[in-house]
């Protein structure tokens, strides 16, 4: 299995928007956008970078310190694929939406802002481990992992409640802090239900959805068969990347394995769904 298969596949940027303005101090000490990690002590707007956390296919996040109100929070940096065109205003319409979902198991989004071309959304610091990061220690007890899907299903229906469906469910997006509260992270690739027929289409308003890698978003290991094919999806397509989640939680892999993604997602779209492992399940 190639190691892309559980990484996000970006949605095409489309054509140039504009956005946010930026901080006039920041810009001057940003490094261009092609730059790799951004060094700690670097402002973007009125947070100060401490130290990256991170990286992946949909930007690099950090920790960082809201000098405003002296407190710790996640910077996520995306690519400036991601950021520019008409992903770019997508975007942050969408992280304005999130920021209205008020839920224990979503994490919160502060801010959205641009320096020098750079994208970047102020995120809720969460101190704990992806489901990802627990999972290199093995598969998890039955009644745990549903105990943590079924706070994903409330933070992932609140937020359906206000027009968002994530997109990109998968272990790595789903985070359980120090107190034991799950906490849905990442909705880079959320779109507004009322926006969901044609946002990821290619061309002029109405045209047919590509499904190709540089137009469908998610992640092909979890992602839902419709998602693949490029209609609109709705809490459902969430609710299957979940199924697929907790099948990976409770028998560590996932449903399907393949060696490209088209044949992944045959594998979604028309195999029979494998039987969970009686010795992990039991």
């Amino acid at each position: 299995m190639r190691p892309e298969l559980d990484h996000t596949v970006p949605a095409s940027p489309g054509d140039r928007t504009a956005t946010l303005p930026g901080t006039p101090q920041a810009k001057a000490a940003l490094p261009a956008a092609s730059a790799d990690e951004l060094p700690a002590g670097l402002q973007l707007g009125h947070f100060r970078v401490d130290k990256q956390l991170g990286a992946g296919g949909m930007g690099a996040v950090y920790l960082a310190t809201d000098l405003a109100l002296d407190r710790p929070v996640a910077i996520k940096v995306l690519p400036h694929a991601a950021a520019s065109g008409r992903a770019r205003d997508r975007l942050v319409r969408e992280a304005r939406a999130q920021a209205r979902v008020q839920h224990p198991n979503v994490a919160h989004i502060y801010f959205v802002g641009e320096e020098a071309g750079r994208l970047y959304f102020a995120m809720e610091h969460i101190a704990g481990e992806t489901l990802a990061q627990r999972l290199e220690r093995g598969p998890l007890p039955v009644e745990q992992a549903l105990a943590i899907i079924r706070d994903a299903v409330l933070g992932l229906r609140e937020a359906q409640r206000a027009g968002i469906t994530h997109r990109d469910v998968k272990p790595s997006n789903l985070m359980v802090d120090g107190h034991g509260v799950v906490k849905v992270l990442d909705f880079g690739l959320a779109a507004q239900a009322k926006d969901d027929g044609d946002a990821d289409r290619t061309g002029e308003p109405g045209a047919p959805a590509s499904v190709t890698q540089t137009t469908i978003g998610g992640t092909p290991l979890y992602m839902a068969p419709e998602q693949a094919r490029g209609e609109p999806i709705d809490l459902r397509a969430d609710i299957y990347a979940l199924g697929a989640t907790l099948y990976h939680l409770v028998s560590g892999k996932p449903p399907f394995q393949a060696d490209s993604i088209d044949e992944l997602r045959s594998l979604h779209a028309t195999a029979t769904r494998p039987p969970v492992p009686r010795s992990r399940a039991g």
